[in-house]
Order: structure tokens, then sequence, then C-alpha cells
């Protein structure tokens, strides 16, 4: 078989929303999925910090930040943070 990407979302996929724990059935799937040569890796709007708790349970990486930063275990192959003229600004509304 082909070794594959696997990306899973976080919140409400992976994990009930809101929380760190995925189901012990989950976590045994990510395990069989990588003993078979596939990398698993999260998918979230979730900046690298708060991802912290989820990758120690072993996943492979992440595209973390919606898209903004995305690594593997041992290297960072995108960043872009979010500077000056990106960074949301609400609109000026005129009186």
């Amino acid at each position: 078989m082909d070794k594959k990407l696997i990306f899973l979302d976080i919140d409400g996929t992976l994990t009930p929303a809101g929380s760190n724990t995925p189901p012990e059935s989950a976590m045994k799937a990510v395990k069989l999925a990588q003993a078979k040569g596939h990398m698993i890796f999260l998918c979230t709007g979730r900046n690298p910090a708060m991802l912290a708790p989820v990758l120690a349970l072993g996943f492979d990486g992440a595209v973390a930040g919606a898209g903004g930063y995305v690594f593997t275990s041992d290297e960072v192959l995108f960043d872009c943070p979010m500077e000056g003229a990106n960074l949301f600004r609400p609109p000026v509304t005129e009186i």
C-alpha cells in the first residue's frame, strides 16, 4: 500500500468541541494508520501553542493557524505570521 498523508481537524471532529482529548478509539485508529506507514497531521485554525496538548499524543505535524504555520515533528515548512496591513482592523464608520 502507498503511504498517505492524512489530515484531521480537531474541534468537533477528532475531539469534542473545545476539548484536547480525543476518544481512545480515535487514537487507536491514528496509531494503526501510523503503524502502516501513513503520516497523520492535524489541520486546524488553532495556533501552534494551542496544539501542544494534542500534538503530545503523537501526531506527525500540523497545518495550524488556518494555514499560516505548517510543520512536521522536526521541521517548519511554512511560517507566515500576520503583520501590519494583514492584521484585522474593524472598518471605520463615519457619522
